[in-house]
């Protein structure tokens, strides 16, 4: 199955909790979309006397995608998730390892840069099937 990382990228005030916070919702958000079967997080180690404590969240996950058309969704929806947190930025990473970084540049702009990556990927993947 192909898979998407994202990552989060912290800001110089941002604390564990912050990070975890942020990278819950985000992962919600994903979690909601039609193409997408699952997103895995990935934890700080919790302390080795926590009992029932999964750890924090780090900031990246990796999102398993039906198809290439999850990533034109999965892109739109960490857009969105940018402009409701402050213009956080967020780097992406299509299956076949390229990488994208999201963040607070004009809208118009963005979505230029966007679609392209997300063509690339989509592209690519529709060669691997064949």
């Amino acid at each position: 199955m192909p898979q998407l990382k994202v990552h989060i990228k912290p800001e110089e005030e941002d604390d564990k909790q912050e990070i975890d916070s942020l990278t819950r919702n985000l992962r919600d958000d994903l979690s909601s979309l039609n193409q997408v079967e699952d997103v895995h997080l990935s934890y700080e180690k919790p302390p080795s006397d926590s009992k029932g404590f999964d750890g924090v969240a780090l900031g990246s996950m990796v999102i398993d995608i039906m198809g290439g058309g999850a990533i034109k969704e999965v892109t739109q929806t960490v857009q969105r998730w940018i402009e409701r947190n402050e213009n956080r930025a967020i780097t992406i990473e299509g299956p076949d390892g390229s990488k994208i970084d999201v963040k607070g540049i004009s809208a118009k702009d963005q979505q230029k840069m966007i679609d392209t990556w997300v063509m690339l990927q989509i592209q690519k993947m529709n060669m691997k099937n064949e």
